[in-house]
This record gives C-alpha cells, sequence and structure tokens, in this order.
C-alpha cells in the first residue's frame, strides 16, 4: 500500500492520541490530505466507525477488532509511553517491588 491511497478518504480522528499530532505531521509529508469525518475520544468507537467501513483511523496496532485490518506503514516509527495506574495506599509497597524486581 503506497501512502497516495489515503489521499482524499475519510479520516476518523482520535482527539486524546498521544501521537496526534506527529500522525498529522506524516500525512501531510506524504502529501495525504484525508477529510476528517469524525472525532472521538473513544478507541471503541474510532474502531466500530472504521468497522462499518466508514473511514480510516491511525492508531496503534496493539488495539484490535475482527473486522477491521491493521497496516503499519514503511519507515514509521511513533514509540509510546506505558505507564502503571493503581489505587493509592498499602499497594504501593507490592507495585514498587515488583517493578524493581523486573527492571533489575
Amino acid at each position: 500500500m503506497t501512502p497516495n491511497v489515503l489521499h482524499g478518504q475519510p479520516l476518523i480522528v482520535r482527539t486524546h492520541c498521544e501521537h496526534l499530532q506527529a500522525g498529522s505531521r506524516i500525512l501531510n509529508d506524504w502529501g495525504v490530505r484525508p477529510i476528517i469525518i469524525a472525532r472521538t475520544e473513544s478507541d471503541d468507537r474510532a474502531l466500530s466507525v472504521v468497522a462499518a467501513g466508514l473511514g480510516f483511523c491511525l492508531m496503534p496496532d496493539s488495539f484490535g477488532h475482527e473486522a477491521v485490518g491493521f497496516l503499519r506503514p514503511e519507515g514509521v516509527h511513533l514509540p509510546r509511553t506505558l505507564g502503571l495506574e493503581w489505587i493509592k495506599g498499602a499497594s504501593e509497597g507490592r507495585i514498587d517491588a515488583i517493578i524493581r524486581d523486573r527492571l533489575a
């Protein structure tokens, strides 16, 4: 697939995406000007709109939907930062220990 097939195609924008600006720059660098048809903070909603055949969406390949295929464009590398969240309290010491053990 060459990026130019996305030119003029409907795009669903994930507004909370940490790589929204980077993805926009990549499309711009490719000369691809999609037509934004929807904006959403919900990954599930974005996938549902794509699964309904209404457009494409830029999102991590770790998401999945049985009706949606994923393509990874060559030369695009957008690393993600992952973190852990938990309820504050007594579990903090255990979480710290787990992280120390895994990173050691």
